[in-house]
């Protein structure tokens, strides 16, 4: 996979992420390591661990995968800062919303 790609509707329009290889090389490896916490933290409840292990396990996983929301919203703002069309324009204040709530 070469550049960026986007989801093309029967009308024509473009949507979905406008991400980079690259950026896209890292959300899925910081992804792959939320799957990871999630999956310690689903046996540490099967092995019935104790309380406060579990929840920091979950609070670990909770703030890695808010990373990850918050790194693509970020990098969609940055690429329709970039681009001009009113369409960019509605597109960046939605993000924008989405952003802040991250926070």
């Amino acid at each position: 996979m070469s550049g960026k790609t986007k989801a093309i509707e029967a009308d024509g329009a473009t949507h979905g992420m406008d991400l980079s290889d690259a950026e896209v090389r890292e959300l899925l490896r910081r992804l792959a390591r939320v799957e990871g916490q999630v999956r310690g933290l689903s046996k540490m409840v099967e092995e019935r661990r104790e309380c406060n292990d579990v929840v920091t396990q979950f609070q670990a996983a909770l703030k890695a995968l808010e990373r990850v929301g918050f790194k693509m919203v970020a990098a969609q703002l940055f690429a329709c800062a970039k681009r001009t069309d009113s369409d960019s324009v509605e597109e960046f204040e939605r993000l924008q919303n989405l952003f802040l709530k991250l926070k």
